[in-house]
């Protein structure tokens, strides 16, 4: 089964799109409070809308362009987008927002995205160049997060809905490219959202546990 997280912008279409590609459900990013609402399936279709402030009631998913910043809320997120673009590299090393230290921090599973749309629209004269910068730091966090077999759950998502993007086969193949077996990319574009959505809701009443192994 597959899953992707994108911005809420369209619902009936953005869904349309997804079960035209055999996807199992969706992980909606809400601007504005009033979007959010529980996780439900209709018509077999899983929809989950996610939350950009800390909060106890949803998932929620914190934005950083700052390593201190991401230390300082690593238990107040669900999931984490380390937005390393406009930083620089070192001479000694890849300034990817995460280290072995950060690896360990969490006391339980939280997911790190590895979003397809930091590839989009890049006008620069040196695109080549910055696209393999960026899946440089990719690969470093993704060797981090298995080499110090980290809390951190690798989520291949696309964050919008390019063509590319929508194909769960695409971003399987890109999560091998970054350095995931074929289990690892499989659940990276599936279960490990599905993971955090259980232990997230595990002890609430009022939420059914839906039957979905993290397979």
């Amino acid at each position: 089964m597959y899953f992707d997280l994108i911005f809420l912008e369209n619902r009936n279409k953005q869904i349309r799109k997804l079960k035209e590609n055999n996807y199992s459900g969706v992980f909606f990013l809400c601007k504005d409070k009033e979007e959010l609402k529980k996780p439900k399936i209709k018509d077999n279709f899983l929809e989950v809308y996610i939350s950009l402030k800390p909060s106890s009631k949803y998932l929620s998913l914190g934005i950083f362009r700052e390593i201190l910043e991401f230390k300082e809320n690593i238990e107040r997120f669900d999931l984490f987008l380390l937005d390393f673009r406009e930083k620089e590299d070192k001479m000694e090393f890849r300034n990817s927002l995460f280290n072995t230290s950060l690896a360990y921090l969490p006391k339980q599973k939280k997911g790190l995205l590895f979003p397809l749309s930091f590839f989009k629209n890049i006008t620069e004269k040196n695109e080549f160049i910055y696209k393999q910068q960026i899946l440089g730091r990719f690969r470093q966090n993704i060797k981090i997060v298995k080499k110090k077999k980290s809390q951190f759950l690798p989520i291949i998502c696309s964050l919008n809905e390019n063509k590319f993007s929508l194909d769960p086969f695409d971003r399987r193949a890109f999560g091998q490219l970054l350095g995931l077996n074929p289990l690892e990319a499989k659940k990276a574009v599936g279960s490990n959202l599905l993971f955090l959505l259980k232990q997230k809701y595990l002890n609430d009443k009022d939420f059914v546990i839906f039957n979905l192994n993290h397979k």
